[in-house]
């Protein structure tokens, strides 16, 4: 049997979905999950449903991918430092944390941090957090999808967010698609987007020009 061990944990150290071809009692065997999990983190899939609840497997797992949190107990889905690890890896893991983790602000600011777009997993309370949101922006523009409806109003987020990619001037409220400044800075990037804006400014000399 200890020989069969080592030759299982050989093979899913190398290939981490190895694991699904192995007997029952080796994927709940910590030994053998901890080596797949370490190959990769995706393989606690096929870990057994105590495994899933093991909190050094869980942790080795989303070190390794943070997505890994998708196959988590639910306890450990409420984790503060396995969802931290989580998203400080893959941002979007954010999604598969709970309710109350989503509201947490240490964990949502990393991982819109790595993933702009993880703002759309976070709680409503979040995506009104000035601090989060522009960070969020200034990763990925088109997350100002996701802001609440106050920041969706703060010039100064609308500025960074198509900054950084024009095409979010479509989630702007409509008096920002004829805020010169804002268009200006959205069609340097992106002529295109002029198509966006409202009537006046598709007649400034100085925005046709920049497109």
């Amino acid at each position: 049997m200890e020989d069969q061990k080592k030759q299982y944990i050989s093979v899913v150290s190398s290939y981490g979905f190895s694991l699904r071809n192995l007997p029952d009692e080796f994927k709940n065997d910590r030994e053998t999950v901890f080596a797949a999990v370490n190959q990769n983190g995706l393989a606690i899939v096929y870990a057994s449903d105590e495994l899933k609840n093991d909190r050094d497997i869980v942790f080795s797992a989303v070190n390794q991918y943070g997505l890994a949190l998708m196959y988590a107990s639910d306890d450990l889905k409420n984790d503060h430092d396995i969802v931290l690890a989580a998203v400080n890896q893959y941002g979007l893991s954010l999604e598969y944390a709970s309710d109350d983790l989503k509201n947490d602000r240490k964990i949502v600011l990393n991982a819109v941090a790595g993933d702009g777009q993880a703002l759309g997993f976070a709680s409503e309370n979040r995506k009104n957090d000035r601090k989060i949101v522009l960070n969020a922006v200034k990763n990925n523009g088109l997350t100002l999808e996701f802001a609440s409806e106050k920041l969706k109003n703060n010039r100064d987020i609308v500025l960074i967010a198509v900054s950084n990619y024009g095409m979010a001037l479509f989630y702007a409220p409509c008096y920002f698609k004829k805020d010169k400044g804002i268009v200006l800075v959205a069609v340097e990037g992106n002529g295109m987007i002029l198509e966006i804006a409202s009537d006046d400014p598709k007649n400034d000399k100085d925005i046709v020009l920049a497109a």
